[in-house]
């Protein structure tokens, strides 16, 4: 086993070997693929250009003698042909390689990541109108990633991976608002607002301001209501909740 990090003197597993890994950086790669028969892969939102990188890295890795590969993929990727996963998915399914496409829901994680300012002022601000979200813990899609290269069960298929229940954005803002004991509160927006918002308030990028708006947007349609039961069946328990997600990050979001 090994972790591949742009900085392994940061990694959070003390007993886990690692390896300097940068995807920009195509000289880094050999390293971190040696001995190596297995491989989880995360594309990093930053990374736009799949080609040059993820699909360029998925070739060495086969090259190398990699046999399996867990990709993190997203929900609804066969319906939306401007999303890098499905060039991802396309390229893995050429290969030789056994793939297990992890399709994962919205993840709770989005709270502390994206949201994490706004929730300190009070509020949570995006464009999903009344959509609901079955809100899923990374921790969870991480071993299920694991489990599905160790079992085998799950090769060449693609599990849908989703919370156990489905919750719109006023049931989460009272989550968080009971947890938190203070009120933050539901303020939906437009898409153009929500634009605005990311890029005057939190400077992302342009393309990653459109991305994260149309991702949003969707959310109005169902797209990440959904309840599966394929993350259950892999772990072998049930999801962690939503206010588990938020009991365990007290301390971020104060």
């Amino acid at each position: 086993m090994r972790a591949a990090l742009r900085d392994p003197s940061r990694s959070p597993w003390p007993d886990v070997p690692t390896a300097c890994f940068d995807w920009r950086d195509s000289g880094t790669w050999d390293a971190a693929l040696e001995g190596i028969d297995a491989l989880i892969l995360v594309r990093p939102p930053a990374i736009a250009d799949v080609e040059a990188t993820l699909n360029r890295f998925t070739s060495l890795a086969e090259e190398r003698g990699c046999r399996k590969v867990s990709f993190l993929s997203v929900v609804g990727v066969d319906d939306k042909n401007w999303v890098p996963h499905r060039k991802i998915e396309r390229h893995l399914r050429r290969s030789a390689m056994a793939w297990t496409f992890l399709r994962a829901g919205f993840f709770a994680q989005n709270l502390i990541d994206s949201y994490l300012p706004d929730i300190r002022k009070g509020e949570i601000r995006v464009p999903a109108g009344n959509g609901k979200v079955a809100w899923v813990d990374a921790r969870d899609l991480g071993e299920a990633a694991a489990r599905v290269l160790l079992d085998g069960i799950w090769e060449q298929r693609t599990p849908v991976l989703t919370g156990s229940e489905s919750i719109g954005f006023e049931e989460t803002c009272g989550i968080l608002s009971q947890r938190l004991g203070k009120t933050v509160a539901y303020s939906p927006c437009t898409a153009l607002g929500y634009l605005y918002h990311l890029r005057r308030r939190h400077r992302l990028p342009l393309i990653q301001c459109m991305v994260q708006t149309a991702l949003h947007v969707g959310l109005r349609k169902g797209q990440a209501a959904q309840v599966r039961d394929d993350l259950r069946a892999i772990l072998g328990r049930s999801p962690r909740a939503l206010s588990d997600f938020v009991d365990d990050h007290l301390e971020r979001f104060r």
